[in-house]
């Protein structure tokens, strides 16, 4: 019997309790029996009354987490539509480094050469069949990577990539390399970043508030000084005021107390119309026993973890902020540790009308992702110039866009030069995109647009 027939029923007998002693009659054995029984009786009506209000508010909670779950599906509905979820494989030429353009991109080579080298990466959620480039099959390294020399012949050589998964999905992706000179529209000189001219379309979109916490750590009271993190926090700090307007809190040589105190108040007044960029340079360290990752505050000791801030604890601030978006761009050692799965891709044949539609439900949607500067190993602290070779990527790819930039973008340029650089140094280093593992990612990303 549910509480409201429980209710119902002890109603009915304190009905007729009352209803008896208002006629008393010769066979009344004790009138103080009848009123213990009434007071028992309104007690029980009391419980039940009690009983059907919690009820009645355990029902008002299922119902609000309904239409929370019915609003995150036509959310989720919206962006499956027009995001294409590793369904095909995906190409990326991580050198010569170059961004997808409409028509066919063109990359000027300055000396002549007989052969040139093309570095690429391949994924698909699959897995690859095979690889051709120009009609040769290539092979694959565990991380996707192919490499494979192409033959010039006469000003303009094309290069044709196609890779087919293992459903039978195929994807290809054309380019000309041209010899300086003979090369037309959209050509660039080989080795040289491309400019991030995205089409700006959404200026008058509302994007929210931005606001960005930056931290480089160098001198460290136990641990060996970093040279990097300092020069490459200023910088970022600069162009993300400057060009971007971010608010901004620029955090050197800070310890674990100034760091999660920094993180604790953007936490209390984030609101969901705001998006947040935390960026950390500095020490990173892999505890090998549980595989997390950990930040090193210039107070830390390596061999004792009470002052690291484990990925775990900065996922657990990021999942109870209110903030619509943020991203995390951590450039440290083992930084790949916060990611989880791989996010949803941008078709690159989108159309203007179903990209609009794309921007329009990642906005909508929650995003809590992280761009790191490699996978689960060290990386480097210099590399570029002033900066490490991350760093370098990163502020040049902010430096360049002069539209709106999505996260995935900003990777994709960012990854090819690194990979592209550390392997100049006989350095493997791949940066990884992914959401936040178990911070609240729903389906958004992060934007930047400039000024």
């Amino acid at each position: 019997m549910d509480a409201e027939a429980r209710l119902a029923n002890t109603e009915q007998q304190l009905l007729a309790a009352t209803a008896s002693l208002s006629k008393p009659t010769p066979n009344t054995p004790n009138p103080a029996q009848d009123k213990a029984a009434l007071a028992q009786m309104q007690q029980q009506l009391a419980s039940s009354e009690h009983e059907r209000q919690k009820s009645q508010t355990v029902i008002s909670q299922l119902e609000a987490e309904k239409k929370n779950y019915e609003q995150q599906i036509q959310t989720l509905q919206k962006t499956s539509a027009v995001v294409s979820i590793a369904q095909k494989p995906v190409i990326e030429i991580i050198d010569p480094p170059f961004v997808l353009v409409r028509g066919t991109p063109t990359v000027v080579m300055r000396s002549v050469v007989k052969e040139r080298d093309i570095i690429g990466k391949v994924t698909a959620s699959a897995g690859i069949m095979s690889v051709m480039v120009n009609d040769s099959k290539n092979s694959l390294d565990d991380r996707g990577i192919f490499k494979s020399t192409v033959s010039i012949k006469g000003e303009k050589t094309p290069v044709s990539v196609v890779a087919i998964d293992n459903n039978g999905a195929r994807e290809s992706l054309d380019f000309l390399l041209a010899i300086e000179g003979a090369a037309v529209g959209g050509q660039r000189s080989d080795n040289e970043i491309t400019p991030l001219v995205a089409e700006n379309p959404w200026k008058d979109i509302d994007l929210g508030h931005y606001y960005a916490l930056i931290i480089g750590n160098n001198h460290y009271e136990k641990i060996p000084a970093l040279d990097t993190p300092a020069n490459d926090a200023r910088e970022v700090n600069t162009i993300l005021s400057a060009k971007y307007g971010f608010k901004t809190q620029l955090l050197l040589d800070a310890n674990r107390y100034q760091i999660l105190s920094a993180m604790n108040e953007l936490r209390g007044k984030l609101t969901e119309n705001d998006n947040l960029l935390i960026y950390y340079a500095g020490h990173g360290e892999l505890d090998k026993v549980n595989m997390r990752g950990h930040w090193l505050p210039v107070d830390a000791d390596a061999d004792n973890t009470a002052n690291w801030i484990s990925t775990v604890s900065i996922t657990d601030i990021l999942n109870s902020m209110s903030s619509k978006h943020i991203l995390v761009v951590a450039d440290s050692c083992y930084s790949g540790a916060m990611t989880r799965t791989s996010l949803a891709r941008l078709d690159a044949g989108m159309g203007q009308d179903k990209k609009s539609e794309w921007l329009k439900a990642m906005l909508k949607a929650k995003s809590r992702t992280v761009l790191t500067s490699g996978g689960l190993k060290p990386v480097m602290d210099g590399g570029g110039g002033a900066h490490s070779v991350f760093a370098n990527a990163f502020i040049k790819a902010l430096q360049s866009n002069t539209g709106l930039l999505e996260g995935q973008e900003l990777y994709r340029n960012v990854s090819a030069n690194v990979i592209a650089i550390a392997a100049n140094y006989d350095v493997e280093q791949v940066p990884q995109y992914a959401p936040v593992a178990n911070a609240g990612h729903e389906a958004g990303e992060f934007f930047f647009m400039a000024k």
